[in-house]
């Protein structure tokens, strides 16, 4: 690595600098193997990492992304000379780095894994004796659709002068931003404005169509929604928050006992998750969590129930209890008083506007209007109370999608809570941005 090292900074500075800044001069592709490339793009992975400090001139200038097929780790498969239109070769964005460092050691180079996102058993990760270099992305910009590499030519490591259009640069391809154009409405709230779903409901035909010509109009944007609607159950979701403040204040011994670990299990069936402690998997990293499925479901009642052939089935256990097992492992009522009545009625809401928007998006996707109700009678809805401290011990959940039809979220809003800025999205320009409440 020291020779490594010396060599870009000798090619930097001395006799060979004004040579690598010649060759840097125009626009310039960084080679990034799959599927590194990509989550750099999706803005999953925000430090890319090397062995070797990304040369001064590229600091705060846009950088071609240009993916190839994945192969050995640290071995370069693409020759010093690249023909236009190679196979195996694409660009997929551009990219800005603002800072090159080396981490300072090991501990260094493991906590900062939610940004660079290389594990330690990987051939990519920490070892004793060599320098890594973190390249901190500020800015991304995905291309609409992976544009053919261009003619190329190898600079300096995986750094190529690329044969574009000077003046041209990175505007000749379009980003998903220029395909959409601008975000069809905004407020106050940024990129995602509400909408009221009122009219949709008790409203003419017209103004129906109001509601679903502007979700539609969102969505094809960005996946996002902020809605409200008159009567809003404000208190239901306050006394909701409530409940799930009074539970993450409890003791560990407490909330561990309102865990489906702590059950004793008599039937294979499902029984919902109840507590996690911060940090007991992947997405519990930084934070605390609660969750149940369907919680006013009864394993007693299914017995007797119109449809207990579905839910005392195989298919129905994968998401219900059987008697005598619990569907919910609830704290004690005498330790948390209302916390039961209170997360059922928050769902109770929750399910109530689930059903106006399937209502809504069969119609955006122009069906029947109770076309995707009537696929969804039997569905199961997952609820998840969530408490973390903004700022300490890194990413709380790593940039993701949700594969459920929808992702309806609340924020508690009360004293010294940090209410929706605790959620980001990515925009269709590539920037992370926050969800303002």
């Amino acid at each position: 690595l020291a020779a490594d090292t010396s060599a870009v900074a000798a090619a930097e500075g001395g006799g060979g600098g004004g040579a690598l800044a010649e060759r840097l001069r125009g626009p310039i592709g960084l080679e990034m193997q799959a599927p590194w490339a990509a989550l750099l793009l999706w803005g999953y992975k925000t430090v890319e990492t090397r062995l070797y400090p990304l040369p001064a001139e590229l600091l705060g200038r846009e950088v071609f992304i240009v993916e190839s097929a994945e192969g050995c780790a640290g071995v370069s498969a693409v020759s010093d000379e690249v023909a236009a239109g190679t196979p195996g070769l694409r660009i997929l964005g551009t990219a800005v780095f603002s800072a090159t460092d080396p981490y300072a050691d090991r501990t260094s180079w493991e906590a900062d894994e939610y940004r660079h996102r290389v594990p330690p058993t990987s051939p990519y990760g920490w070892k004793d004796g060599r320098l890594i270099y973190g390249w901190e992305v500020s800015t991304i910009r995905p291309f609409a659709e992976p544009a053919p590499v261009p003619a190329m030519r190898r600079a300096v490591r995986s750094i190529f002068s690329l044969e574009l259009p000077e003046e041209a640069g990175a505007s000749q391809f379009p980003t998903l931003k220029s395909r959409l154009g601008s975000p069809p409405r905004t407020d106050a709230a940024g990129s995602i404005p509400t909408i009221n779903l009122s009219p949709f409901v008790h409203g003419t035909p017209e103004e129906q169509q109001r509601v679903v010509d502007a979700v539609r109009e969102q969505c094809e944007y960005i996946g996002f929604l902020r809605v409200t609607w008159d009567d809003f159950p404000f208190e239901t979701v306050a006394a909701a928050q409530d409940a799930a403040r009074r539970l993450f204040n409890c003791s560990e011994e407490e909330k561990h006992r309102w865990s489906k670990s702590s059950i004793k299990k008599e039937t294979s069936s499902y029984t919902s998750t109840g507590y996690r402690g911060s940090g007991s998997t992947e997405n519990n990293k930084n934070r605390e969590s609660w969750s149940c499925t369907s919680p006013e479901y009864s394993p007693l009642a299914a017995t007797w129930g119109p449809d207990k052939e579905y839910f005392l089935g195989e298919r129905g256990q994968q998401h219900f209890a059987l008697d005598p097992d619990p569907q919910v492992p609830w704290p004690d009522e005498a330790r948390l008083p209302g916390f039961r009545a209170a997360v059922c009625e928050y769902h109770t809401e929750v399910e109530q506007l689930g059903k106006v928007l399937l209502r809504i998006f069969a119609r955006v996707l122009k069906c029947e209007e109770e076309k995707l109700l009537g696929m969804a009678d039997k569905h199961v809805s997952a609820m998840n109370l969530f408490s973390f401290t903004m700022g300490e011990g890194g990413e709380v959940l790593p940039a993701h999608a949700d594969v459920s039809a929808f992702t309806i979220l609340s924020h508690d809003t009360s004293a010294l809570a940090a209410g929706s800025a605790s959620l980001q999205m990515l925009t269709p320009d590539g920037v992370w941005e926050e969800v303002h409440g």
